[in-house]
């Protein structure tokens, strides 16, 4: 016999333990944002928020894809640690 009350319990408990996990990536994501200047601010809300090709979000920002790439590798590399991977 299955216990609705249990399993809505049950239910709560699996989306607060989300809302928390998800928490903690947004306070990650915005202590990194917090130490970027603003090229490299531009380059992650482009890229991850506004979903921009590299090419646009070259030309929005007025840099070259390898000037692209040589700031977004120290970024992925600080959220990373930040993270603890």
């Amino acid at each position: 016999v299955s216990n609705p009350t249990f399993a809505g319990v049950a239910r709560l408990d699996a989306l607060d333990r989300q809302a928390q996990d998800a928490g903690w990536y947004v306070r990650c994501i915005e202590s990194v944002l917090d130490t970027l200047g603003p090229t490299e601010t531009g380059l992650v809300e482009l890229t991850y928020f506004e979903r921009m090709e590299v090419d646009g979000v070259c030309g929005r920002l007025g840099i070259s894809r390898s000037t692209y790439y040589d700031l977004r590798r120290p970024i992925i590399s600080r959220l990373a640690r930040r993270m603890g991977l």
